[in-house]
């Protein structure tokens, strides 16, 4: 929560949920890269070397000022899932 809002959701460790494109956690960075293509931007995990994090955001339209951001690990194995507005799937501590 944020100001008493949802602000991001996290998919955790054994979640049934799954983002746009049926993207799980355990799918690879090419399956993420597959279905959001040019609007992926990745910049390296502040916690795992060889890392990642893959966002895609929206800035008109139906998702305007929200994205969903894959973090991967040294493979390129999704291992978080989280969705949200903007500023707040970028918080790499979380969100509380």
């Amino acid at each position: 929560l944020l100001h008493d809002r949802i602000a991001r959701v996290d998919v955790e460790r054994g979640s049934p949920v799954h983002a746009l494109g049926g993207i799980r956690r355990g799918d690879t960075e090419a399956d993420v890269r597959a279905f959001f293509g040019p609007k992926v931007v990745e910049t390296p995990h502040a916690y795992v070397p060889g890392g990642s994090y893959l966002t895609v955001g929206w800035r008109s339209g139906r998702y305007a000022k929200r994205g969903i951001r894959f973090e991967t690990n040294e493979k390129g194995t999704v291992t978080r899932i989280y969705a949200g507005r903007h500023d707040p799937i970028r918080y790499i501590e979380g969100c509380a």
